[in-house]
């Protein structure tokens, strides 16, 4: 469909937007904006009945016209509701993956700023490691100038 134009952003609920804009700020994503809705119609837009607050930051990595965003999403009234607990094989987003240059650079770096790793930097041909943000979703770093078609 030719009026897809391209990817816009990931939204992810968390339990502490303060915690997670953090993290992701680690990562070298900037703030774009924070901010709160209290708009009762917008819950309608996300198939809710209602809400009566919503408190948002959306980030961005990179410096083209159209970066890698995030919109992260502290739902404060209703509630978020906690699911079971997350691993690799769940249905759904089980993973957020970005492209490193240097993946032990990286994991150095992050791990010295406190991330916690599931894995160090490994694999079969190519690279990549494991983190979790702080409430629990896995981030991979995969370094794909191993495998060539990748690279585009």
């Amino acid at each position: 469909m030719k009026e897809i134009q391209s990817f816009s952003h990931v939204g992810i609920n968390v339990r502490s937007l303060a915690k997670s804009r953090e993290f992701y700020e680690k990562l070298g994503f900037k703030t774009l904006i924070e901010d709160e809705v209290t708009d009762p119609t917008a819950a309608k837009c996300f198939g809710l009945k209602e809400w009566r607050s919503v408190r948002y930051a959306m980030l961005a990595l990179g410096a083209s016209p159209t970066p890698t965003r995030l919109d992260l999403n502290e739902f404060r009234d209703p509630k978020y509701v906690e699911g079971g607990p997350q691993n690799v094989l769940n249905i759904g987003l089980n993973r957020l993956c970005f492209r490193v240059s240097d993946i032990h650079k990286v994991y150095e770096t992050l791990k010295a700023d406190g991330i916690e790793f599931i894995s160090e930097p490994s694999g079969a041909g190519f690279l990549l490691t494991i983190a979790r943000d702080p409430d629990g979703n896995y981030i991979e770093f995969f370094d794909q100038n191993l495998i060539p078609q990748y690279v585009a």
